[in-house]
């Protein structure tokens, strides 16, 4: 009971509201903590993997697959389209 306290103390101090906030994160791991906190995610694919030989387009591609069956609300290239998406709500 506490606890339930402790947590709606919280957002009540920093107003947060679960429907307007978006977690960002370049793992997986952070999609399942986004779920866990019941908050929409979006994934960052900017961090490319891959190595120097690689071409862009393969190593976006391979950035892009690997989000493959996580649940994600928003994939974002780059950090720009973070700023786009804020700014289209």
């Amino acid at each position: 009971v506490n606890e339930d306290k402790a947590k709606k103390s919280e957002n009540e101090k920093f107003s947060l509201k679960k429907n307007k906030t978006l977690m960002v994160g370049d793992h997986h791991v952070d999609a399942l903590s986004a779920r866990a906190a019941g908050v929409k995610f979006a994934a960052a694919l900017w961090d490319m993997p891959g190595t120097a030989e690689q071409t862009f387009r393969s190593r976006y591609r391979e950035s892009w697959n690997r989000w493959e069956g996580v649940d994600i609300d928003l994939r974002l290239t780059s950090p720009l389209s973070l700023k786009e998406y804020f700014e289209s709500k």
